[in-house]
């Protein structure tokens, strides 16, 4: 069998090449697992599911409605005013907490039940390496060491180390609120202690491939995969009380004691008085009886029941009654910015090219970086005519105000015949084509990373004073809230040998920069929240400037208003 799979028994497995992991987890790449050696595995792992709390039992969710302190002491209430003989107060006080247990049990079982019925969704089929043959199988019989492989539209289904990537990427938006697609590689990468957003050669449960295609080791399946890990947390998490709870049990303890105490003393005037004892003691009951407020459960459940009718009419699931007022007890709001506050549907909103700042550029003057725009790109036209791919590249493709033919033809014309692909540490990408004997290469990039490797701005030698004047107009579109994008090209007569040869001493096209813009509703929603008392506070990935000029945007923040990276944060 193969080596222990917990995490404190092996390495991460983003620092294993692909010989290694083949090694750790006993399996090839080429041929996958046998039908035999799966079916041993199977019986040793068990099935690729993540565990789920059982539905919860009517009967357990009716009788949790009389376990809260106020019902408690209605519940004495009716059995002293059935013990005083007056049966009228008993059975009224009984009909409100059984009307009450009620409410609060329909709601609850309605909206378990929904939750239920959202995750008994059709099994899952993935393609899998067995016996050295490619076939489908259900995902839940995925075992540590198959070979899988991913194309777009394709929900990944266990944990697995990317062996190959032919322009995969993935939206993992589920684990890292990070709307853009990742890029894959196969290749090992260093680093300890790297989140999911940050393992390139990863591919996670759950996630979903928008582009290209490649195979996977699976290394983790069920609760073991980082989806597992977050939804066993879950269902372990505490279930608190909810703010309302917490008053009405202190004002039930405290009703108590002071009713208790009130008719202690009537009591004891009463005796002192020379009343015979066995009528004190049941006028001292009565008045306990009489002061308890019965209505206040069913009243408060009732409320609740609105809340929660009126939030399922704007198509909000509530589980438990008691979160309509936890929500009432917000005060800030964390939200993500892409995709949330924003369309999520970036566009090219100025161009730079030389010293010309443009909206709407005439491309037959700027051949060269419209080629650019074209060739170092991995968005496609679609069956539909719509260009389809990462957000970016779209909007990038979509400025050419190219059509499909062309695209098709100039991409014909300058095959792409190698790339060096775009990561979080190097911040560019670049795609070496071939048109006959010569070569180009087309990078693009984050302006701070891409101006330092460019020594012309076209045919010119690029001077220190124009370098400078693109930093500060990259500077400046970045302030307004865009995303800066630059591109260059080097010619090469000869086929390159090294990526340092490909990307240095390049040639300046100019810059785009790009913008998500916020969603119509979006300022109307911040305003509510700060009319309401609760600030909203917005978190994104973006470059600083870019975020604080789409938060003025928002009435998030004002210009005076600092930003705070996640490395200030984390210090």
């Amino acid at each position: 069998m193969i080596r222990s799979l917990t995490r404190l028994g092996r390495p991460p497995w983003y620092l294993l090449d692909p010989r290694q992991l083949e090694t750790w987890l006993e399996t090839f790449t080429e041929t996958g697992l046998s039908a035999e050696e799966a079916k041993k595995r199977r019986l040793a792992f068990g099935s690729n599911r993540i565990a789920e709390r059982p539905f919860p039992s009517p009967v357990w969710l009716f009788f949790r409605q009389f376990m809260d302190f106020m019902v408690l002491i209605l519940i004495a209430a009716a059995a002293f005013s059935a013990m005083i003989g007056d049966l009228k107060d008993s059975v009224s006080i009984l009909i409100i907490i059984v009307l009450n247990a009620v409410l609060g049990f329909v709601q609850e079982f309605r909206a378990a039940h929904a939750v239920a019925s959202l995750k008994t969704l059709s099994q899952r089929v993935t393609s899998i390496r067995r016996d050295g043959k490619l076939q489908a199988i259900l995902a839940e019989n995925l075992v540590p060491g198959d070979v899988v492989f991913l194309e777009a539209g394709t929900i990944v289904p266990a944990d697995m180390r990317i062996i190959q990537s032919i322009r995969l990427q993935i939206d993992e938006s589920i684990l890292t609120g990070e709307s853009l697609s990742a890029r894959k590689t196969s290749d090992r990468i260093e680093g300890r202690n790297l989140t999911p957003g940050d393992q390139s050669n990863m591919a996670f449960n759950g996630t979903v491939v928008s582009a290209g295609r490649g195979f996977g080791i699976v290394v983790a399946i069920g609760k073991e995969t980082e989806l597992g890990t977050i939804s066993e947390s879950v269902t372990e998490a505490t279930v608190h009380l909810s703010p309302l709870q917490h008053r009405l049990n202190r004002f039930g303890l405290w009703l108590t004691f002071i009713v208790l105490g009130i008719c202690g003393l009537v009591l004891w005037i009463g005796v002192v008085q020379g009343k015979p004892i066995e009528l004190m003691m049941m006028t001292a009951i009565s008045l306990a009886v009489a002061a308890i407020p019965e209505a206040l459960p069913a009243m408060a459940t009732a409320a609740l029941s609105l809340g929660a009718g009126h939030m399922a009419r704007r198509n909000a699931l509530v589980k438990r009654l008691h979160a309509i007022e936890a929500l009432g007890s917000v005060t800030y709001i964390c939200s993500d910015k892409t995709g949330t506050l924003t369309q999520n549907k970036m566009r090219a909103e100025q161009f730079m090219m030389g010293d010309q700042l443009l909206i709407s550029p005439d491309w037959s003057m700027h051949s060269d970086f419209l080629r650019a725009l074209t060739l170092n790109n991995d968005a496609v036209f679609g069956a539909s005519g719509r260009v389809t791919g990462d957000g970016t590249e779209i909007a990038l493709l979509e400025a050419t105000r190219l059509e499909k033919d062309q695209v098709d033809a100039l991409r014909k014309q300058f095959l792409r015949s190698d790339e060096i692909p775009f990561d979080s540490e190097r911040m560019r990408m670049t795609t070496l084509h071939r048109e006959g004997e010569s070569y180009i290469a087309i990078t693009k990039g984050a302006a701070e990373v891409l101006l330092p490797r460019c020594s012309h701005l076209g045919d010119q030698p690029l001077t220190p004073e124009a370098r400078e004047r693109m930093e500060l107009i990259a500077t400046k579109m970045a302030a307004e809230g865009m995303r800066v994008i630059c591109f260059a090209q080097k010619a090469f007569d000869l086929k390159p040998e090294s990526n340092d040869q490909i990307e240095s001493s390049l040639s300046l096209l100019g810059m785009v920069g790009l913008m998500d813009p916020p969603r119509p509703e979006s300022p109307i929603a911040v305003a509510r929240c700060l009319a309401a008392g609760i600030t909203p506070v917005m978190i994104t990935g973006d470059h600083p400037g870019t975020a604080k000029a789409i938060a003025v945007k928002l009435g998030i923040a004002s210009g005076n208003d600092l930003v705070m990276t996640g490395a200030e944060l984390e210090s």
